[in-house]
């Protein structure tokens, strides 16, 4: 990390006293970090949006720092009388409807001709022109050239199109497009955008900030106003009131739903005066009814009534005591979210704060890492199978959906704490991050000698070895038991389980250039149940618990815990493959009659075929095994079925990233070998083909034993 340091006429001996110093706007000064420079461990990160399968995306960037300052409690929102005690419900739900208005990213909607509509296929950009007259605008956004005046009229950077076009987006049918380039001649408005987006010279669509723009803003609004603009309902912006009121002197609970209408396309939220008055009488209606039994304690409660009823006609006292009652409840807030400081849900109601998610985490054992800069993760975690647009819907910033990975890996950290070290658990992990099993390979390992040890032919090794070398071989560190099997020693300071030249250990006796042949095989169901100890066949065709191979006794088996866990690259493509012979096809396939049998699954499909299919006849004649790679050829040629090829899978693996491999060794036992990541291999089917040498037999690419001869 490059260290940036701030300085002046850093030779200077004052210079260096001084070091970098803070001022006051007038100059005077506050604070100085004397010699010491100022730098950063905040990493941002810049990249798309995680929203899978949109076509246009933007830039961003998120600074750590500015998510991390302050701590948000997760009360229960849906709840109302949780936002007012103390101060008037009343007054802070007139006060949210104002701040909304002031405040909301509002866009512009159009419904006319396109005028000069073109499309430049070489820069793939399309320009076109939208009188101001004609546009729909009810928010004041400044459109004319005035916006690009430092003096300008605007209320801010998301009502001034014309200087803030890059902030802004095109919603047309239901998808977003970043704004190329906007000018204005106070008559019209000139826009480009990228892609060739319209099909006729007539469009309706709408100009809004873009989906960080947006979020930014609707995470900035207090409670109240979230509560009115409820994204998650249905109409958009409905809330929903529940509470007590009294009814003919009767107290009853109520529920009571008010939506906020919107003007055309669905977003922004209507302000006509006839409209918004009746909506803030409808809410001050309910207000009213909580204020009178449940909030606004401080004026009913905690003040004589002769104060307020020789209040000033413009109600000073009344005003006064709401500003008390206000900074009361946000108060109040944060006492009663320690109630609830370690509590974390699914609904998030009544929760612990986002920014204490990975903290809680950590308290448990986790190493909760930021990974709200993996995009590509997080759309696989978070995202669907099924393209997705923005919508006017609540959409999650990187940094919330980091938070979410964490709070629900947290809620089930009792199941995975539990099963650590257990396929189970890793499993989960895998398809928590988006990975089906069809897409990886998880193998475990033994050691299978290749036959047991002459006791003589040892004994006489030793001797030899002794003769030459002049020493003493200690033979209670061979392990070699009475028969001559492999033996595991008691762990000492030479030798211990899984130390690293453990399999060494065996195929070079300590002392001696002596020892077992030992090959690795995949083993994943390791518990076998035998009636002897002679012609030991392994076999197991469940991919969780494949095994295949055999031996003449028990004994020549060694245990390791060498585990293969990978997203292989092949994998998708040959579970395809399998699935069209044998669930698509039933099983009558051309290559039935080399199978015995229907395959028991995957492995014994791709280890059958691979046997099967090879001819030894034109093993040797062409670039490939026909056979064997006839399989996939007629499955890329069939109606109907997938047709992944390297090339989809690829890209899926690159979306799903690497972080997940720091989340896989945590449940790893630390005495486990483990080789985590990608496994790029061919298709059983496109195996790389065995080199020949040179010859004349049949099949061979030669015509004559003389080289010369073979020459192009």
């Amino acid at each position: 990390m490059a260290i940036k340091q701030f300085r002046n006429g850093s030779s200077v001996f004052g210079d260096n006293l001084v070091g970098l110093q803070f001022a006051s706007t007038n100059g005077t000064p506050l604070f100085s970090f004397g010699d010491f420079s100022i730098t950063t461990n905040i990493a941002t990160s810049q990249g798309m949006l995680p929203m899978a399968g949109h076509p246009l995306v933007y830039n961003y960037q998120t600074n750590g720092y500015n998510t991390n300052l302050n701590i948000f409690i997760n009360f229960n929102y849906s709840d109302i009388t949780n936002y007012a005690n103390y101060g008037s419900l009343t007054e802070r739900l007139r006060s949210a409807v104002n701040g909304i208005i002031t405040d909301f990213p509002a866009g512009i909607y159009y419904n006319q001709i396109l005028y000069g509509l073109t499309y430049d296929s070489f820069t793939n950009i399309t320009q076109f022109q939208i009188p101001i007259a004609f546009i729909y605008n009810p928010y004041n956004i400044t459109l004319t050239s005035d916006g690009l005046l430092e003096t300008s009229v605007s209320g801010g950077t998301l009502r001034n199109l014309v200087k803030y076009y890059n902030k802004f987006v095109l919603d047309y049918n239901n998808e977003e497009t970043p704004l190329v380039n906007l000018t204005s001649d106070d008559n019209y408005l000139t826009i480009s955008v990228n892609g060739n987006i319209f099909s006729a010279t007539t469009a309706n669509f709408l100009i809004k900030p873009n989906y960080l723009e947006r979020e930014n803003v609707f995470k900035a609004f207090d409670e109240i106003q979230q509560f009115l603009l409820n994204r998650d309902s249905t109409p958009l912006y409905t809330a929903t009131f529940k509470y007590r009121r009294y009814l003919d002197d009767t107290l009853v609970d109520d529920t009571t739903s008010i939506t906020w209408e919107t003007y055309f396309y669905g977003y922004n939220p209507n302000i006509n005066t006839n409209y918004l008055e009746q909506y803030i009488n409808t809410l001050v209606g309910i207000g009213n009814d909580i204020d009178e039994i449940k909030s606004n304690l401080i004026a009913r409660f905690y003040i004589s009534d002769s104060i307020i009823d020789f209040d000033t006609p413009d109600q000073k006292i009344q005003k006064m005591l709401q500003v008390y009652g206000r900074s009361f409840d946000e108060i109040k807030k944060y006492i009663d979210g320690l109630a609830f400081a370690n509590t974390v849900t699914y609904d998030k109601k009544n929760n612990a704060a986002d920014n204490l998610i990975k903290n809680l985490a950590e308290t448990i054992g986790w190493k909760a890492d930021t990974i709200y800069s993996s995009d590509d993760l997080l759309v696989n975690v978070f995202g669907t199978n099924t393209p997705q647009v923005l919508t006017n819907t609540k959409n999650k910033t990187p940094y919330e959906l980091d938070i979410e990975f964490w709070r629900r890996l947290f809620l089930n950290s009792a199941y995975l704490f539990k099963s650590k070290g257990t396929r189970k658990a890793l499993e989960f992990i895998l398809e928590y991050i988006g990975a089906p099993e069809s897409l990886y390979e998880m193998n475990e390992y033994v050691y299978l000698a290749d036959g047991k040890i002459s006791i003589n032919e040892l004994e006489s090794v030793i001797s030899l070895t002794e003769v030459q070398t002049g020493t003493i071989i200690d033979t209670t560190t061979i392990p070699v038991d009475t028969e001559g099997y492999p033996f595991i020693l008691n762990n000492s300071d030479t030798f211990y389980y899984q130390m690293p030249t453990y399999q060494q250990y065996f195929e070079k006796f300590p002392g001696l250039n002596y020892g077992f042949e030992l090959t690795q095989e995949i083993d994943n169901k390791k518990v076998w149940f035998v009636s002897g100890v002679t012609d030991v066949v392994r076999a197991d065709y469940a991919d969780e618990s494949y095994a295949n191979y055999e031996t003449n006794d028990e004994r020549l088996i060694l245990n390791n815990k060498f585990i293969d866990l990978n997203l292989k690259l092949s994998k998708p493509i040959e579970n395809d493959v399998y699935n069209y012979y044998y669930t698509t096809l039933s099983g009558n396939t051309w290559f039935s009659q080399w199978l015995n049998q229907t395959p028991q699954g995957l492995q014994h499909f791709l280890d059958e075929t691979y046997s099967r299919l090879i001819n030894v006849r034109n093993r040797k004649g062409i670039s490939q095994y026909p056979t064997l790679y006839k399989v996939y050829e007629e499955y890329l040629n069939a109606s109907g079925t997938t047709g992944f090829r390297y090339i989809h899978v690829l890209k899926y693996l690159d979306s799903i990233g690497n972080y997940w491999t720091n989340v896989i060794k945590q449940f790893v036992p630390a005495t486990t070998i483990a080789f985590v990541g990608e496994k790029i291999t061919n298709t059983k089917f496109q195996t790389q083909k065995y080199v020949y040498k040179r010859g004349i037999d049949e099949g061979s690419v030669f015509s004559s034993n003389n080289v010369s001869d073979n020459l192009i």
